[in-house]
């Protein structure tokens, strides 16, 4: 028949286990050894460094503390009731240690403890060994009572009303980082560039709209540049006609043409969208920035904006004068006289006809 272990062998191999980083071992042990001496505080304190929530680790504390106390009520009197009885055994000695020395090892155990519990392996291993925390571990609790399996329910130890306030893992604080290449390489400084108009979303707050001018005379305009008044449009309403084909714009009141100027639209990879629109928004300056769509270009205070489309739109430009060529990555360039006419002369919710 195989003899026993005492309760100082079962906590010699339970601080082993511990030591060698394998607490689902020194657990069993630990609650063996409290069910086999119901006196020994030396378990309860190894138990409370592998708690896995503040209230489990205050109960084992809690446990260890009375029955320190009742081992040193106790010691006087049978002191007095056998003063003749032979010296303590070296088991009953370390029974009777100071509680210096117990609330040293805690102190270990704890630090152990809480590697183990902020090491994401450590995690892992005491989850599997102790289970996740219960919700109700959160919550402010008066008493808990501890329980061994197969063994006998102890008294409940008194706690804290208020939950225990851990540190807890802090995640790494997020700093912004700047655009990269596909490659992993900065993108490059934004330098003005003649290249054609970016076409952005707007990020302004848009002008108010002011009043229409007086209505002008009609002005000469070359006929094959001429265009009939799209389905929908007043008699007398405004409208603008861009013709891609001519690169010209002319502003219609009805069928009366008012305003006619030169354009630069979008280059061949950039095609200015065909159709008919209204405008939707209008900006007396914008900065347009072609980063942020991956092209090449940054171009600060761009007059007289008006979107049609999406991010298409009618505006002043200042850093190219080829007017006549497409010229731009999708909008309608004219320069920035005539833009400062047409964004006061056109509301907005005006048609804009774009075609070939």
């Amino acid at each position: 028949m195989t003899t026993p272990l005492t309760n100082d062998r079962l906590i010699a191999e339970a601080r082993q286990a511990i030591e060698q980083g394998r607490p689902q071992e020194a657990r069993p042990l630990l609650e063996r050894a409290a069910r086999q001496d119901t006196r020994d505080p030396r378990p309860w304190l190894l138990l409370a460094g592998l708690a896995a929530t503040p209230r489990e680790r205050r109960a084992y504390l809690a446990q260890a503390k009375r029955l320190d106390v009742a081992a040193g009520r106790a010691a006087p009197a049978a002191t007095r009731a056998a003063p003749t009885a032979a010296p303590p055994s070296p088991s009953a000695r370390r029974d009777r240690r100071p509680l210096w020395a117990g609330l040293a090892l805690l102190l270990l155990l704890l630090a152990a403890g809480s590697a183990l519990a902020f090491h994401p392996a450590g995690r892992a291993l005491l989850d599997g060994v102790i289970g996740p925390p219960d919700a109700a571990d959160a919550l402010p609790e008066a008493t808990a009572t501890v329980e061994l399996a197969a063994g006998p329910t102890l008294a409940p130890a008194t706690l804290p009303a208020t939950a225990e306030a851990l540190p807890s893992p802090t995640a790494p604080p997020a700093f912004p980082t700047k655009g990269v290449s596909g490659d992993g390489q900065p993108l490059p400084t934004w330098t003005p560039t003649a290249l054609p108009t970016p076409t952005l979303a707007p990020t302004l707050t848009p002008s108010p709209t002011p009043l229409p001018p007086p209505t002008t005379e009609p002005v000469a305009v070359d006929p094959g540049a001429l265009s009939a008044r799209p389905p929908g449009v007043g008699d007398a309403e405004r409208w603008i006609d861009v013709n891609l084909s001519t690169q010209t714009l002319v502003a219609y009141e009805g069928d009366t043409p008012v305003y006619n100027t030169l354009v630069s639209s979008g280059l061949p990879q950039w095609p200015t969208v065909t159709g008919q629109y209204r405008t939707y928004t209008k900006y007396e300056s914008q900065t347009m920035n072609g980063y942020l769509l991956g092209y090449d270009y940054y171009l600060p205070d761009v007059p007289y904006v008006m979107y049609f489309f999406e991010d298409y739109a009618i505006h002043g430009t200042y850093w190219h004068s080829n007017f006549g060529s497409p010229m731009s990555h999708g909008c309608v360039n004219v320069s920035t006289p005539d833009a400062g006419w047409l964004f006061n002369w056109a509301p907005v919710g005006t048609v804009v006809n774009v075609h070939y």
